[in-house]
């Protein structure tokens, strides 16, 4: 009964969306449903705001460049809930031998997690835990200076490979890079993302 009622309220807002025209247009135009049920969560076509713009992050161990570095201020198309936002928009990057679709902007667990191409710019070995330039970075295997890896940026305070190593709820990210100083249930946190957005799956669409 409590699914039913939830699901007409959410039914009547979206309603009330389209009514006002607040629905979002650039959502209607890529042929996103006004209103998704998934697993009892419900998700709306809106939008994300950026409050801050994403910029190329670069220092003497690597250099981090957003896959789509949006401005502040932009708004990008998604799907929401009350207490998540996916970018209608993906974006393909190459994770080991196969090409794996990311949203370009999420909003999960507080975090603003955004895909990025990371250069490394020295030699990485495994296991062996760096700290330089403001940053502490870790790795599960060898890295060669020149490589490229697909990365998560978790609020721009953390870094992690699209690859992983281990499986379901043991695994972890193959390259990790931590801002200097952050706090241990800030890094939580934005490991706690960097799952949420390798499972995510594309909403009903």
């Amino acid at each position: 009964m409590k699914k039913l009622i939830l699901m007409c309220l959410v039914m009547i807002a979206a309603a009330c969306m389209v009514a006002a025209g607040l629905a979002n247009p650039r959502c209607r135009a890529q042929g996103v449903p006004l209103i998704v049920i998934t697993d009892g969560k419900s998700y709306l076509a809106g939008e994300i705001n950026v409050d801050a713009g994403l910029t190329t992050i670069s220092n003497k161990v690597f250099s981090c460049v957003p896959v789509h570095p949006f401005k502040k201020g932009a708004v990008v198309a998604a799907q929401v809930s009350d207490d998540e936002g996916w970018s209608v928009e993906t974006a393909q990057l190459a994770v080991g031998t196969r090409k794996v679709s990311f949203p370009v902007l999420a909003l999960v667990h507080r975090q603003t997690v955004y895909p990025a191409r990371l250069k490394v710019n020295l030699d990485i070995k495994p296991g062996v835990a760096i700290q330089m330039d403001g940053y502490e970075i870790e790795s599960a295997r060898s890295i060669k200076a020149g490589e490229s890896i697909a990365v998560l940026v978790s609020s721009g305070s953390a870094m992690f490979s699209a690859e992983s190593v281990g499986n379901g709820s043991k695994a972890k990210p193959a390259f990790s890079a931590y801002k200097a100083g952050t706090k241990s249930s800030e890094r939580s946190a934005a490991l706690r993302a960097w799952r949420t957005v390798k499972n995510h799956r594309r909403i009903g669409i």
